[in-house]
C-alpha cells in the first residue's frame, strides 16, 4: 500500500517502524483500504491519545497497538507478565488501554461533519506482537484480540495479516461477521473525518508548565500519568506528571469535579514529607486541564505488579517489612489528620523492587481527606462523600470496606477505619500472595461469612496472630475493627514474634531491625516504635542493661540533622526534657540513644496527645502541675538561647517521678537548629500563624510561647482554640482568638480567659515578653483553686460526721465548702452530690494518678465517712458522658444489629455469661433483670456484677446508635405521658426497629437492647427517665424530674428505689 497509507509521524523506534513497514507492504492498495500511522488525537474528555496504527479493512476498522517485545508473554485478561533473559515484569493487559482509545476515537469521529448522515463503524482494538522472538503463551480471554506474524501463529488461528486484509476473522467473532463489506463511501467519509478531527503528528515532547512529557505511564477514566523531564534542566530527575484532562464535551466527570480532584490531591499533600508518601511538587493549570507534578522513580513498581512478579521469592521478613512500612506511613498520615480512603496495592509503589532495602510510596490521594484541627472528632469521620468516578483503578475497589459502597453518598464514613480495612486486605494479599477477592460482591461475601477475611483459607501455616490481625482489620462491622493504625502495628509486632526467630547474636541493619534483633554497638531491639520523615525509632536495651530509645537517621545524608539534635540535647539538663545517653553511628547512620520520653505502653512512650485523646482534658491538679512543667521548660530553653520549634502534645511524653507522680517530658528537638528565616517549620495549628506579620518575617521566641499556650489550652479544655469561623487561616483574619471560657472551671474562668487572650494575641508585642512572665501569670491563675466553693463555718475537717449529719444524699457537693480541686476530682469520678460520692466504686478511689496528695486524702476520707453515714446507697456506677463529641450519625439499626454489639467478642467467657444475664439474654423472655436477682441466680458477687455492668455502660455509651436509641426511648416516654411498663417499652423498641428473629428470641433481643439503653441513660447526668423496680415502670419528662408519678404508678415512696439520680 502506497497511496492510501498516511504516515502522520515517522516512528522514532526502529522496531516499531519495522512492524509498520511489514504491515504496509501486505495491505492492498485499493478501496476500501486506508491506514494512518503514528498519530495523536485529543478525545472529547480532553485526554491526549497516541495511536500506532489505524486500518480500514474490508469488513472492519482496526486500531492496532504494536508491542515489539521479545521473550515469553503469559497472563490473564487483567495482567500480563513478560519474561525475557531471566527478568520478569508485570503490567496491565495493553488491550484495556487500546480499547479505551478505540472508543474515544470512534466518539470523536462521530461528531465530525463527515458522519452527519451515517454512523461510524465499530473500531476494534487489537494487539500486534511484532517481534520475531516473541513467544505468546496467552490463553482463553487473555488471548482475545492478540495477533502475531503468520509464521508464529499456530495453524488454524488468525494472524495479523489475515485480520487486517480481511481474509481471516477474529477469534470468537459471530459467524456472519464478514457478511458485509465496508463501502468506499464509508472509507472516504472516515478519511474526511480524520482531517476534520484535527488528527496530528505525535507530540511526545508536549509541555506541561516547565516539564516536557515523554512517556505515558498509566491512564484511566480520571487522569493520565506521564513521565516528564524539566525543559531547562534535562539532566534533572524525571517527574511524574498527573493530568486531569478538561473535557470539551459533556463527560462522566465534570470539569469542576476534575479541578477539585486535582486541587485536593495537591493541597492535602502540600507540606507532607515522608519517605512512604509520593512527594508532590507543584500544581498548574493549562489548556489540557489540570496537572499535579510528583517525584518519580522510573524503576518503581506498583505493589500488585511487584507481588505478581516476586511473591514466590519473598521471605517472611520482606513481607513483614512491606506491611509495616504501609502501616507506619498510614499512622504518620492519620496523626496529621490525613486519610487516604481508597488504599490498595494499585495505589502503592515499591521503589528499588529488586533490592533488599525496598521502600513503599503511597500515591493516588485524589479521594483522600485532610481534616483541620478545628473540625476534628473522636471518630475521625469524613466531611464529604466518596465518589466511585474518582477511583483510578477499578481493581482497587476489591480492597475497600463494604460500608463504602452502601453509604457511598453519605459523608459520615469513618475514614480511619476505611484505611484500616484496606490495610488488612493488603496484608492478606502480601502474606498470602493472592488478592482478597476478584469482585466487590465476592469481597463482601467473604467478610460477612468470616466474619472478616480468613487468611488461613488460602495460606497454609498461618499463625493465630496473623489470622487475628487480618480478620479484625476486615470485620464487616466498623466498630469491631482495630480502632487506630497504632493498634494494628502493635498486633503486627506480635505477628513478627510469631513468624520470626532471629539468631540471638546476629546483627542487622537498624532500618531493617525487628524485635529481638541485635544491632552493632551492643543494642538489642525490644520493639520498633515507628518511622517519621527523617528517622526510625527503636526501643532497645544496651548491653550494660540501660533501656532507652534509639533514634536512627533514615539516610546518611540526614546524619548532620540528627547530630545537630544530639548536640542540642547535650547542653540541656532538665527533669522535664528527655535525657540523651549517647550519640553513636550504626552502619553509617547517625543515631541518638536517649531515655524513653514517658511511661512505656504498647506503642512506646505514652504521650500527652494520647492522654488527651483517651481521657479528655486534664484534672485541675494535673493542669496546674503540667502547665508549670511546660512553661518552666520553655523558660529554661529561653535562658539558654535554645529553640524547640515544634512544641505540641505529640512531642511531650507523660512519665512518672520516682515517687509515682505524673510529670511531662519534652522530646524531639529535630527542628531546633532550623534557620529563623524559615517560618513554615513546625506543626500547625501550634505554629504561630502570625509570623509573616513580623517586621523581619523571622521566627522568634514569641512563636515558642504561642506553641506553649496552644498546648496549655488543649490540656485545659481537650480542644484547640479557633479564630473567626474556625476554618480559615488565622493569619489571614483581622480578629483575635475565640476563647471558649465555659470550658474552664468556674474558679479559674476569668484568670485563664485573660491568660490565653494575652498569650495568643495576634500582635506579638501584646503577648508575654518572657516565659518567666507566663509562669507567674499561670501560677496566679491557680491561687483561687484552694479556696472553698462556699462559705462555711467548718472549713475542711478530718471528721465529717457533724457536717454530714446536716445534709442529705441529694445535697450538692458545692454546699460542703470543698475547694475547686476536690470538686473537680469528684466530678471526674461522676459525683456531684453527697449520695453520688458514696456510690463511687471503691477501686475508682485508688485510681487517682494526676491528683495531688492532699486532694486524694480529702476525697478518700469524705467517701469513707459518707459510706458510714449513708450505709445503703443505691447500686449505681458513676455517671460519665457517653456521647463522643462529633460522633457520626448512623442509620437506624435493627434490634438484631444492636444486640450483636452488646457483648464484646474478646470478653472473658465468665464475664460474657454474667453480662448476658444482666441483659436478660439467658433467662425467660419477659423477665426484666435486676442486679440482686442476677447475683442470686449466678451465685455471684454483687460488686463484681456492678463492675461488669459499669464497664458495659461506658462501652455502650460510646456508640452513636445508642445515643439515638436513648433519645427515641425518651420520645416514647413523652408520647405515653411519661410512664410506661417494661413490656410496653420492649414492644415499642421492637415495633420501631424490627427484628428478623422469631418467637421468644425476638422479644428477648429487643428486651436486652431496651435494658442496655435504660442502664446507659440512668448513669448520665440529667437522665431523662427513672426506673421503679417494684412494678418495672419507667418515668420520663416531668415525672422523672420531680420524682413523682400519677395514674398507673404505685406509691410515690417507691421512687426511692429508682436507679440513679434523675435530674436536669
Amino acid at each position: 500500500m502506497n497511496h492510501r497509507w498516511t504516515a502522520v509521524t515517522e516512528s522514532g523506534f526502529q522496531w516499531e517502524q519495522e512492524a509498520l513497514n511489514y504491515i504496509r507492504e501486505q495491505l492492498p492498495d485499493q478501496e476500501p483500504f486506508r491506514a494512518w500511522a503514528n498519530f495523536e488525537f485529543m478525545a472529547e474528555d480532553g485526554s491526549i491519545n497516541e495511536v500506532d496504527l489505524l486500518v480500514i479493512s474490508l469488513y472492519k476498522i482496526f486500531l492496532v497497538e504494536i508491542k515489539s517485545w521479545a521473550g515469553r508473554i503469559t497472563g490473564d485478561a487483567g495482567t500480563w507478565t513478560r519474561e525475557n533473559r531471566g527478568h520478569q515484569t508485570s503490567l496491565d493487559n495493553p488491550l484495556l488501554l487500546t480499547n479505551r482509545k478505540a472508543k474515544k476515537l470512534k466518539s470523536l469521529l462521530a461528531r465530525q461533519p463527515a458522519f452527519n448522515k451515517q454512523g461510524v463503524p465499530y473500531v476494534e482494538p487489537i494487539i500486534f506482537l511484532s517481534s520475531p522472538a516473541v513467544r505468546c503463551d496467552l490463553t482463553g480471554p487473555a488471548r482475545v484480540g492478540v495477533y502475531l506474524r503468520p509464521d508464529q501463529t499456530p495453524k488454524g488461528e488468525p494472524h495479523i495479516l489475515g485480520i487486517l486484509t480481511g481474509t481471516s476473522k477474529p477469534a470468537l467473532s459471530p459467524p456472519d461477521m464478514m457478511a458485509e463489506r465496508l463501502k468506499s463511501s464509508v472509507s472516504a467519509a472516515l478519511a474526511r473525518a480524520m482531517d476534520q478531527a484535527g488528527i496530528r503528528r505525535s507530540q511526545r515532547a508536549y509541555r506541561v508548565g516547565e516539564y516536557r512529557i515523554e512517556q505515558l505511564l498509566h491512564e484511566n477514566d480520571v487522569y493520565q500519568d506521564w513521565q516528564a523531564s524539566h525543559t531547562s534542566l534535562p539532566k534533572a530527575a524525571k517527574k511524574r506528571v498527573r493530568i486531569y484532562p478538561a473535557a470539551r464535551q459533556d463527560s462522566a466527570l465534570s470539569r469542576e469535579e476534575r479541578r477539585q480532584a486535582a486541587e485536593r490531591e495537591y493541597q492535602i499533600l502540600e507540606g507532607i514529607s515522608h519517605a512512604g508518601i509520593l512527594k508532590v511538587e507543584t500544581f498548574c493549570e493549562h489548556e489540557r486541564g489540570y496537572a499535579v507534578v510528583f517525584e518519580h522513580d522510573s524503576g518503581a513498581k506498583r505493589l500488585d505488579w511487584f507481588l505478581h512478579d516476586q511473591s514466590a521469592n519473598l521471605d517472611v521478613g520482606a513481607r513483614l517489612d512491606l506491611v509495616r512500612q504501609i502501616a507506619e506511613t498510614l499512622r504518620y498520615g492519620h496523626e496529621r489528620r490525613l486519610y487516604h480512603r481508597a488504599l490498595s496495592p494499585q495505589t502503592i509503589l515499591v521503589t528499588a523492587p529488586d533490592q533488599p532495602h525496598r521502600q513503599i510510596k503511597i500515591f493516588d490521594w485524589q479521594t483522600a481527606r485532610r481534616k483541620s484541627a478545628a473540625t476534628d472528632t473522636a471518630h475521625m469521620t469524613t466531611d464529604d462523600p466518596l465518589h466511585l468516578s474518582l477511583f483510578g483503578d477499578p481493581q482497587s475497589l476489591c480492597y475497600m470496606a463494604p460500608e463504602a459502597f452502601t453509604m457511598m453518598t453519605q459523608p459520615q464514613l469513618d475514614a480511619q477505619r476505611l484505611d484500616i480495612f484496606a490495610l488488612g486486605a493488603i496484608a492478606y494479599h502480601v502474606f498470602s500472595g493472592l488478592p482478597p477477592a476478584s469482585t466487590i460482591d465476592e469481597l463482601r461475601h467473604k467478610c460477612e461469612a468470616g466474619p472478616g477475611l480468613y487468611i488461613s483459607d488460602v495460606m497454609d501455616g498461618a499463625g493465630e496472630r496473623l489470622h487475628e490481625l487480618i480478620q479484625i482489620s476486615t470485620m464487616p462491622a466498623v466498630v469491631d475493627r482495630w480502632e487506630t493504625v497504632r493498634d494494628f502495628l502493635n498486633e503486627l509486632h506480635k505477628v513478627e514474634d510469631e513468624l520470626t526467630a532471629p539468631e540471638p547474636e546476629a546483627t542487622v541493619h537498624p532500618l531493617d531491625a525487628r524485635a529481638h534483633d541485635r544491632l552493632a554497638g551492643g543494642f538489642e531491639v525490644k520493639k520498633r516504635l515507628g518511622q517519621g520523615s527523617t528517622c526510625v525509632a527503636l526501643l532497645v536495651v544496651r548491653d550494660d542493661g540501660r533501656e532507652g530509645v534509639l533514634k536512627v537517621a533514615l539516610r546518611p545524608e540526614l546524619n548532620p540533622r540528627l547530630t545537630a539534635e544530639g548536640q542540642t540535647l547535650q547542653h540541656l539538663r532538665h527533669q522535664n526534657i528527655v535525657a540523651l545517653y549517647d550519640q553513636v553511628e550504626i552502619n553509617g547512620h547517625a543515631a541518638l540513644f536517649m531515655a524513653l520520653a514517658g511511661t512505656e505502653n504498647k506503642a512506646g512512650a505514652y504521650t500527652l496527645a494520647q492522654r488527651l485523646r483517651h481521657e479528655g482534658r486534664l484534672s485541675l491538679d494535673l493542669l496546674h502541675r503540667f502547665g508549670e512543667h511546660l512553661i518552666s521548660v520553655a523558660n529554661d530553653l529561653e535562658q539558654k538561647g535554645i529553640a524547640h520549634r515544634d512544641i505540641k502534645p505529640e512531642n511531650i511524653g507523660v512519665g512518672e517521678t520516682p515517687s509515682g507522680a505524673l510529670t511531662l517530658i519534652l522530646f524531639d528537638f529535630s527542628l531546633s537548629t532550623t534557620p529563623a528565616d524559615n517560618i513554615r517549620a513546625g506543626t500547625p495549628p501550634y505554629l504561630d500563624p502570625f509570623l509573616h506579620r513580623r517586621p523581619n518575617r523571622r521566627w522568634d521566641v514569641y512563636a515558642e510561647h504561642f506553641a506553649v499556650a496552644m498546648t496549655l489550652y488543649e490540656m485545659g479544655t481537650g480542644t484547640l482554640p479557633t479564630w473567626g469561623d474556625g476554618q480559615s487561616d488565622a493569619g489571614t483574619l483581622d480578629c483575635e482568638v475565640t476563647i471558649d471560657s465555659e470550658l474552664f472551671d468556674p474558679t479559674l474562668r476569668d484568670h485563664l480567659t485573660r491568660f490565653f487572650a494575652k498569650a495568643l494575641h495576634s500582635d506579638y508585642q501584646q503577648r508575654f515578653d518572657h516565659a518567666e512572665d507566663m509562669l507567674r501569670a499561670w501560677q496566679r491563675a491557680f491561687i483561687a483553686l484552694d479556696q472553698p466553693a462556699a462559705e462555711t463555718d467548718h472549713g475542711l475537717p478530718d471528721d465529717w460526721s457533724q457536717v454530714l449529719s446536716e445534709v442529705s444524699e441529694e445535697t450538692p457537693l458545692t454546699a460542703l465548702g470543698l475547694n475547686a480541686r476536690v470538686l473537680d476530682a469528684l466530678a471526674r469520678m461522676g459525683a456531684q452530690t453527697v449520695g453520688e460520692v458514696g456510690r463511687i466504686p471503691r477501686r475508682r478511689l485508688y485510681r487517682t494518678q494526676g491528683l495531688g496528695q492532699q486532694t486524694i486524702k480529702t476525697v478518700r476520707n469524705l467517701a469513707e465517712q459518707i459510706d458510714s453515714t449513708f450505709p445503703t446507697p443505691p447500686l449505681m456506677p458513676p455517671p460519665e458522658p457517653d456521647d463522643v463529641p462529633g460522633a457520626p450519625e448512623q442509620p437506624r439499626l435493627s434490634v438484631d444489629r444492636m444486640a450483636s454489639q452488646l457483648i464484646p467478642r474478646r470478653m472473658e467467657k465468665t464475664a460474657q455469661s454474667q453480662l448476658m444475664a444482666l441483659l436478660g439474654l439467658n433467662g425467660d423472655a419477659g423477665h426484666w433483670p435486676s442486679l440482686q436477682g442476677v447475683a442470686e441466680q449466678l451465685s455471684a458477687s454483687v460488686s463484681v456484677l456492678r463492675d461488669i455492668l459499669w464497664q458495659a455502660q461506658q462501652r455502650w455509651g460510646k456508640h452513636a446508635w445508642m445515643t439515638f436509641l436513648r433519645t427515641e426511648i425518651a420520645a416514647i416516654l413523652d408520647k405515653h405521658g411519661g410512664i410506661v411498663t417494661a413490656d410496653e417499652l420492649t414492644h415499642a423498641v421492637l415495633l420501631s426497629r424490627g427484628s428478623s428473629r422469631r418467637g421468644e428470641d425476638r422479644w428477648r433481643l429487643a428486651q436486652a437492647v431496651a435494658v442496655a439503653a435504660v442502664e446507659t441513660e440512668l448513669i448520665r447526668e440529667g437522665a431523662r427517665l427513672g426506673l421503679y423496680r417494684g412494678t418495672a415502670h419507667f418515668f420520663g419528662g416531668e415525672h422523672a424530674r420531680h420524682g413523682h408519678v400519677s395514674g398507673r404508678s404505685g406509691s410515690p415512696r417507691g421512687l426511692r428505689r429508682t436507679i440513679g439520680p434523675v435530674r436536669r
